[in-house]
């Protein structure tokens, strides 16, 4: 697969009330690119996701103000896809989408699905390896 592909790019959600067994609101959607043929990383972006739940105490360096002024899911997983679009799509190259494991991506496609959005495809063709984020 990783012949075939441009860039790998990592995605790696913070989300809240996860550990106490809650579903949870993602809070951060950071992702970062590498260079498949390079080995180097490309671009890192970091976007703050504004809770429907309003601001929790997180415990992490994201704020409540923070969380107050950012976009909702729906927004930024629209500058994503806009990302992705622009950066792979548009110069006809080839990424996959790589998370530490499969919660990762669960917590975002539960998430997406009750509040009725829709994901693009390139979020269903992902792989799961821990080994790119340590």
């Amino acid at each position: 697969m990783a012949d075939e592909l441009d860039s790998l790019v990592l995605l790696n959600f913070q989300a809240t009330g996860l550990t106490t067994g809650g579903t949870g609101e993602i809070i951060e959607f950071p992702w970062v690119v590498f260079d498949l043929a390079t080995g180097e990383v490309t671009v890192e972006n970091r976007v703050v996701v504004q809770p429907e739940a309003g601001a929790p105490d997180v415990g992490s360096d994201i704020t409540p103000e923070m969380l107050a002024a950012a976009d909702p899911l729906q927004a930024c997983i629209a500058a994503f896809n806009k990302f992705a679009y622009t950066t792979f799509t548009a110069e006809n190259k080839d990424f996959a989408i790589a998370t530490a494991d499969e919660e990762t991506m669960t917590t975002l496609t539960r998430e997406a699905a009750g509040k009725g959005l829709k994901l693009a495809a390139h979020f269903r063709q992902c792989t799961y390896s821990a080994q790119y984020f340590s």
